[in-house]
């Protein structure tokens, strides 16, 4: 959440991860836009959210890494949200089968934005470190940055391993509500109600999130695979 700030130099910022994780950013730094990484991000890794968050007119172009950092926070915060109203989606569908399917769809988008946010801060710091490295060690030595992330990426890591153990006991769940299960490719039939469990673009953007192109970063931020 952006705290406005009269000086359009100074990005201040409050990162509420969880209740004993809570960060201020409050630094002097000059950040270039996302739209700065349009060129460097090739037409066929560009996920739906590339519109919103790389081109389009948000706090990601006025706050640069900032503003996505601070989306990332959000996602994870919907995820964690949607994740806990599981048995509210159950008890209040159709029957409880119906409810649980709709649950998991609900969750998907939000899920694979982690590895989408992700993908986006990566390529931003490495584009940082190329043009202007006194700013990139400042981000990375001289603030919070690096702690915030660590910390919002392993909890959404978390919460994202949750939710693929929930997808790998789809069978367990399909026989505990005695209702059939048929998986094809990007799809699980749950008593006949489509499950969304992969898509090519998922799949495209975790592999270029944990790819060896980003090892530098990933290391400079703290973070292992």
């Amino acid at each position: 959440m952006k705290v406005s700030d009269q000086n359009k130099k100074k990005l201040v910022y409050n990162f509420y991860i969880t209740p004993d994780k809570v960060f201020l950013f409050n630094e002097d730094i000059e950040l270039f836009p996302s739209s700065s990484l349009i060129p460097h991000i090739d037409e066929s890794s560009r996920s739906f959210r590339f519109s919103t968050y790389i081109e389009g007119n948000s706090s990601t172009q006025s706050d640069g890494i900032i503003g996505l950092l601070d989306e990332y926070n959000c996602y994870f915060h919907s995820a964690k949200t949607h994740w806990e109203l599981k048995n509210a989606y159950i008890k209040n569908g159709r029957n409880q089968a119906a409810g649980y399917q709709r649950w998991l769809n609900t969750i998907y988008s939000y899920m694979t934005s982690h590895w989408k946010f992700q993908y986006f801060i990566y390529e931003y710091l490495q584009l940082l470190n190329k043009t202007d490295q006194v700013t990139y060690n400042q981000l990375i030595m001289s603030t919070n940055f690096s702690t915030i992330f660590r910390n919002i990426h392993y909890e959404f890591n978390e919460l994202y391993e949750s939710y693929e153990r929930e997808l790998g006991s789809l069978d367990k769940t399909a026989e505990k509500y005695k209702v059939s299960l048929e998986c094809n490719g990007e799809w699980c039939f749950f008593d006949n109600h489509g499950i969304h469990v992969t898509d090519a673009e998922r799949d495209m953007i975790t592999v270029l999130a944990i790819s060896p192109e980003f090892r530098d970063i990933r290391k400079d931020l703290g973070i292992k695979y």
